[in-house]
Formats: C-alpha cells, sequence, structure tokens
C-alpha cells in the first residue's frame, strides 16, 4: 500500500486580510487548521508508505501576499520530507473587490501571485522531486513524475479554467509519457451533483469549461485514470469510460463551508495494488477523526497489475 494526501481549498485558513472567514463564522484566525494538516502528514507519511502531497487549489482566499506568505511557510516544513503539488484556483487570481455586476470579484485576471512563493526553481532544486517541466515558466500548469510500488505515474496540474494553450501543453506531455499512469488536478471541474460544471459564467477569464476539459483532453488519453478537483463545495463522484475504454474517475471534495471554514478535513487515498483499488478516506487532524458517510468513505477500482 501506498498513500497520496489530497489538501482541498484551504483559503478559509489563510485569509488573513479580508477575514472572511471570521465574519462567516464567528471564529478566529484558522490558521492552525493548515498547519496541523500538514504537521499530522509529517507525523504519519512513514507509516502511511506516503508518496505525495496534492492540494485542489484555492490555496489562498484573495491571491494577498500576507496569504500566499502563509502557505509557503506550511510548505516549508514538510517539502524536505515528501513532495507535493499545487494547483491555481479561482481565488489564487485576479482578485477585484468591485467587479461588474453578475462577475465573481475573483480570478478577473491570470495574475496569480503563485510564482513569487512557489516559483519552478522551488521545486527543481528539491532532490525529492522528479519535476518534468511547465508551460510557459510558471507553476500555473506543470507535472511531477512519481514511482511508488514499482509503478510510475505522472500528476499534472493545470490552471482554473484552462486556456487551449494549456490543454495543448498537457496533450504533449501526456503523449510523452505513454507509459505513466496520470493523474490530473484541475480546481474546478464538478459539482456537487456530479456534473461537469465549474460555474465558468461567473468569471471575467476566458477558458475552457469543465466539459469542454473533458472533451478536448480528458477523454482522450488511455492513461488518464484519476481527476481530482475542489471548488464546489461539498463532495462528489462519477466515473466514465474514455475514448480507449479506461475507467476515468472524478473526484470532488472541498470542506471550506463545513465548521470554522474546514475544520482540517483533508483527503487520504491509500492506493492497494494487491486488491487493484484506490481507498478514499476523510479525516481531520484537527478534530481526530474520519467522516464516514458513503461520500466520504468508498473504494474505486483501478487496475495496478495491468502494464501501461
Amino acid at each position: 500500500m501506498f498513500t497520496l494526501f489530497v489538501l482541498p481549498d484551504t483559503q478559509s485558513y489563510c485569509d488573513l486580510r479580508l477575514k472572511w472567514t471570521r465574519k462567516h463564522f464567528c471564529v478566529p484566525d484558522q490558521r492552525h487548521c493548515f498547519y496541523r494538516q500538514i504537521q499530522w502528514i509529517l507525523e504519519n507519511k512513514d507509516a502511511l508508505n506516503a508518496v505525495l502531497i496534492i492540494h485542489a487549489g484555492d490555496l489562498t482566499q484573495s491571491n494577498f501576499e500576507i496569504e500566499w506568505q502563509l502557505g509557503c511557510e506550511a510548505f516549508q516544513v514538510i517539502e524536505r520530507h515528501i513532495p507535493y503539488v499545487l494547483c491555481i484556483g479561482n481565488h489564487d487570481q485576479g482578485y477585484d473587490p468591485h467587479p461588474p455586476k453578475g462577475v465573481s470579484a475573483y480570478s478577473n485576471r491570470r495574475d496569480s501571485k503563485i510564482d513569487a512563493y512557489f516559483p519552478p526553481s522551488r521545486f527543481q532544486r528539491n532532490p525529492l522531486y522528479r519535476y518534468g517541466g511547465n508551460f510557459e515558466g510558471s507553476s500555473s500548469n506543470y507535472f511531477v513524475l512519481v514511482t511508488a510500488d514499482g509503478m510510475d505515474f505522472m500528476v499534472i496540474t493545470l490552471e482554473f479554467m484552462p486556456r487551449d494553450e494549456a490543454i495543448a501543453w498537457a496533450d504533449k506531455v501526456i503523449d510523452a509519457y505513454p507509459d505513466h499512469r496520470c493523474i490530473v488536478l484541475t480546481h474546478g471541474f464538478l459539482d456537487t451533483r456530479a456534473n461537469r460544471n465549474l460555474h465558468e459564467g461567473s468569471y471575467a477569464i476566458q477558458g475552457n469549461t469543465a466539459q469542454a476539459i473533458w472533451d478536448k483532453f480528458l477523454k482522450r488519453h488511455k492513461n488518464i485514470f484519476l481527476v481530482l478537483c475542489g471548488h464546489d463545495h461539498g463532495e462528489a463522484r462519477r466515473t466514465d469510460k474514455g475514448e480507449h475504454g479506461n475507467l476515468v474517475h472524478q473526484v470532488m471534495a472541498n470542506y471550506q463551508f463545513f465548521e470554522k471554514g474546514g475544520n482540517g478535513w483533508m483527503r487520504v487515498l491509500h492506493f492497494h495494488p494487491e486488491e487493484d483499488r484506490i481507498q478514499f478516506r476523510t479525516y481531520s487532524p484537527v478534530l481526530n477523526q474520519y467522516r464516514h458517510e458513503p461520500s466520504s468513505e468508498f473504494s474505486l477500482p483501478y487496475p495496478m497489475d495491468d502494464p501501461r
């Protein structure tokens, strides 16, 4: 068995400037939830045979430097112990406090501060990483390579509402690694009803809809088996066949509207090669408890004895 950790939408924990979380939940600063998640991973990485941390986007509330600094400090605790992959969410770029009517205050522009705090060089110089490359020299779109239990994996992260150019880049990357099993990370993809919907009509930036991401990219590659996302509020999943008959599991989780802006809930993915399944669990190191609802605790089939 080996394990991946998924941290969804930590924006409430990093909300140090607008204090939206404090106003909405009537709670003090929640940064301790983020730090506790990271510390718990550090404490349990060996016992769980952890290979990677995945952040599903919206690391920040409003793309402010103070929020990025908190995220930067949190990951500094663990980056010499286990690699991680980040993802750009709608809250991680282009905040406008006075948007036009009907347009979100978030993702008005593609001007994320991710490269100021998590530039490609931060990953490239870390000996833990097999850093594959990026698009446009940015951490908004990049990929890493991971080997676990003798299997080669690729994790590719795409910007929120990815542009055609970003999808074309991702196409070429996956074509160049046909023997790698591929996980795709993009912040907005499923809604709580498991429809492909990232509420794209709310944003000023131009990019692909969730359905277009599926049609143009995800369903075309036989080695894509898992899509992870956050963004919408809650949990959802669906499984569809790609053009080559491969099962593509699509899984969404975001706990920012749970009590106190999330209470540290996160996903723990156990890969069981001997059973050809991926076990999804939902745990809060803040509360020290698991969620046992069917949407929070389940297994998905994945043939791990099938050579690529």
